[in-house]
């Protein structure tokens, strides 16, 4: 279940600014395991709650969705409904994906 993850206001403004802009997933986590290496996903999102995933796994999906941002969740209309972002301090952001319990290791880009 998705559960609240309150942020104060300044936090809040950072959290948006640093989501802004194009990542790509380098590994994937399940809770208490090591980080397996991930590539071929790559998440953008824009400044106007746009997020756009692109796969490219052996073959090329491009889908568009919107986003928006409660604390440090982030709700989308895609495939992934509900996400945390756990850490967002530096070139490497993570984020919980509630819906296959694991942690995104995103490199930005």
């Amino acid at each position: 279940p998705v559960v609240p993850a309150p942020l104060a206001p300044a936090a809040q403004s950072h959290l948006a600014a640093a989501l802004i802009g194009q990542c790509h997933v380098t590994g994937t986590q399940k809770p208490g395991g090591d980080i397996s290496e991930a590539e071929g996903i790559h998440w953008t999102f824009g400044p106007n709650g746009q997020f756009t995933q692109h796969i490219s796994l052996g073959f090329g999906m491009t889908n568009d969705y919107t986003y928006r941002i409660e604390g440090r969740n982030i709700f989308t209309n895609g495939a992934f409904k509900a996400m945390r972002v756990d850490d967002w301090s530096g070139q490497t952001l993570k984020f919980f994906l509630y819906d296959i319990t694991q942690t995104y290791h995103c490199t930005k880009e």
